[in-house]
């Protein structure tokens, strides 16, 4: 028997291993040893366990967070050992560094033989896996002496399109690995062993040809099945034999609440299955649907919040009290490592405006700045969003219906930060715009002054020298006080000039004056603007809207047009639920719908779900919702671009504008 060396690829996937206390684990795989704790998948692992069985090569897929691994592992394994096949778990590692991938196969096998003290058989540099597994007398033995099949298990098989395709080196080895696995599973003796064997042929009898005592299977997730249909060319045979995961019935979801009898109360259990499935209560549990990933997590949560509270099981008032508490805190630790324009493609992209799950084309999403494949990735892995391919087009939406309210409120809230934050920033730059206004006004006024001074330091200097000259002329000659006389006169206009040009500069000071008192009320009337509007739009989102007090900001010059759309049947008889829109009329704003920020829409209305509607002009600031009846009064607050212009407050009867009774 050959020993491999310790290598991770044979390992399968390991976690804490799930106990009594302790047996939901999140959104971790469960692992062979975990077997207890695995429950709801009965039919499944018989389906697949006859698959196996069935043939020597079989696929399994299914979407994302179906619980494969857990069902190959804990299901699928401890069965298989049961009837002496040999399950041999292989995730391959693609790093730079690494062992190349059909050695990994090797070593994953000689491993798995040995942890159950089976004899293996021995390698030689450079076999591919043809030559390993038809070696004669390749067979692996028990601790009892019997033969044992070994099924060679390929989990995440989608990574050989990924992580494998990274780079030239790794797709060459990916490319090498494709075509010994084609031959593995065709029974077909590779090209080079040909070669070989016909300039050398002492050596056929060292392998079995015909022989294939051995089984592979190969899982992947649903989205890469275009993917493998390229590998029909060198694995013809493997779609043949396959099976698709779907999603848990509710009578299976419930054994896997409720087989921990000790931790949770029956009751609690049905519960908490109907909240995950997040569909019609009066469905029979045999029609629900729901992911195995999104239960364990919502069970491993509240097991957890038991367990800090120190109480003996999970009750209806710890559930009821911690499941907006526990699915928040799922979201926000499945974005905690990601930038903020992860958090606004999942708020704003996955979500319709009414707050309904939506979706979005993968490469649209990519083509945000700051979003990467990677973080897509890591969105899939946490089980926060699933990818699906829908008529050929691979596009991303939330995992769950029960994410939708925690991810439609923290969206809302970032919002209103980010709103808030415009204002404040508008607001300081405003405040800005002022002080340099005031410098420039104090640097003009500056050298109005330095002007005028030296004006009067050139007459003052003039007066001086003129008088010198009239003394110095008076004194030699008569004529000399004539011209002096002369002067003197043109000094005393220039001096009736300077007192002009004295009472010119004092009105000036006196404008200047009143255009500061100017600037400070036009300062006083833009603030007190501001604070209008946001008080405006607090009592708009909170529903308080005195009419008494906003009357100047409602406007009767702003229509809105509303639209009500029967169900498929189109009987239109007023009971079924429509679809309502209301938009406001374009041509009844000045401006048109450019000069709009936004509208946001206040349904007054006790009993209606969503009562506030936030729409911009990617949809033409229309609003939606599904539901029986209109309204009959609506307010629509209108928030403008130009942050010098009073945003507008319309009320309106929905009723009307439909011509309903």
């Amino acid at each position: 028997m050959t020993v491999p060396p310790d290598h991770s690829t044979h390992d399968p996937v390991r976690h804490e291993s799930a106990s009594d206390e302790n047996p939901w684990p999140g959104l971790l795989a469960y692992s062979e040893a975990d077997q207890k704790y695995f429950h709801g998948r009965k039919a499944e692992i018989d389906e697949l366990f006859r698959l196996v069985m069935r043939k020597p090569q079989s696929l399994l897929f299914g979407i994302s967070g179906l619980g494969k691994t857990s069902l190959i592992q804990a299901g699928l394994f401890p069965l298989l050992r049961q009837h002496r096949v040999l399950p041999i778990y292989i995730r391959l590692d693609y790093s730079a560094g690494h062992m190349g991938l059909t050695p990994q196969i090797i070593s994953a096998s000689q491993g798995a033989a040995a942890a159950v003290g089976a004899e293996s058989p021995a390698s030689e540099t450079g076999d591919s896996l043809w030559a390993y597994f038809h070696r004669k007398e390749a067979d692996f033995w028990s601790l009892e002496n019997r033969l044992l099949m070994p099924l060679l298990v390929f989990d995440q098989f989608e990574e050989l399109f990924t992580l494998g395709k990274e780079d030239a080196e790794r797709a060459g080895a990916s490319e090498i690995f494709i075509r010994q696995l084609g031959d593995l599973i065709e029974g077909r003796p590779p090209a080079e062993a040909k070669r070989h064997l016909d300039l050398h042929p002492e050596d056929a009898g060292a392998y079995a040809v015909s022989r294939h005592y051995y089984k592979v299977l190969i899982s992947l997730r649903e989205d890469f099945l275009a993917n493998l249909e390229v590998l029909r060319q060198v694995m013809p045979s493997i779609f043949q034999n396959r099976m698709r995961l779907l999603r848990m019935n509710g009578n299976a979801a419930l054994e896997v609440v409720a087989h921990a009898r000790h931790l949770i109360e029956p009751s609690v259990a049905e519960e908490v299955v109907r909240f995950v499935a997040a569909d019609d209560p009066a469905l029979p549990l045999d029609k629900l649907e729901l992911d195995p990933a999104m239960l364990s997590v919502l069970c491993r949560e509240l097991n957890n919040r038991r367990q800090q509270l120190g109480d003996p099981k999970i009750t209806r008032d710890l559930f009821q009290n911690s499941q907006e508490e526990i699915l928040h805190g799922f979201y926000e630790r499945s974005l905690a490592d990601l930038g903020p324009e992860i958090r606004t493609l999942v708020e704003d992209k996955l979500l319709t405006v009414s707050g309904f799950r939506d979706s979005i084309a993968l490469e649209n999403a990519l083509s945000i700045r700051g979003v990467t494949r990677q973080d897509i990735d890591r969105l899939v892995d946490r089980r926060l969003v699933r990818r699906e391919d829908r008529a050929g087009v691979k596009r991303i939406e939330l995992a769950h219906d029960i994410l939708t309210r925690v991810i439609s409120e923290s969206g809302k809230e970032r919002r209103e930060i980010e709103a808030q934050k415009e204002r404040e920033t508008a607001f300081e730059q405003y405040q800005v715009e002022l002080k340099e206004k005031e410098q420039m006004r104090r640097l003009e006024e500056r050298a109005k002054s330095a002007r005028r001074l030296r004006r009067w330091l050139i007459a003052t200097v003039s007066m001086f020298i003129v008088a010198a000259v009239m003394g110095f002329t008076a004194y030699f000659q008569r004529n000399a006080a004539m011209k002096a006389r002369a002067e003197t006169e043109r000094q005393r206009e220039q001096a009736v000039e300077a007192r002009a040009e004295a009472e010119e500069q004092r009105e000036q000071a006196v404008l200047a004056r009143a255009e500061a008192e100017k600037q400070r009320e036009l300062a006083e009337s833009r603030l007190n603007r501001i604070t209008d509007s946001i008080a405006l739009r607090q009592a708009v989102l909170s529903g308080h809207i005195d009419t008494d007090r906003w009357s100047k900001y409602i406007s009767a010059g702003i229509h809105f047009i509303a639209t009500a759309t029967p169900p498929n049947d189109g009987t239109g008889s007023g009971k079924e639920e429509y679809k309502f829109e209301m938009s406001p009329d374009f041509n009844s704003i000045q401006g048109g719908f450019d000069a709009v920020a936004f509208i946001t829409y206040r349904m007054n209305h006790s009993t209606f779900r969503n009562t506030l509607i936030t729409t911009g002009p990617d949809r033409r600031f229309r609003a939606s919702y599904d539901g029986w009846g209109c309204l009959n009064q609506v307010y629509a607050l209108v928030e403008y671009d130009d942050v010098e212009r009073d945003p507008a407050l319309v009320d309106f009867n929905m009723c009307q504008l439909l011509d309903w009774q």
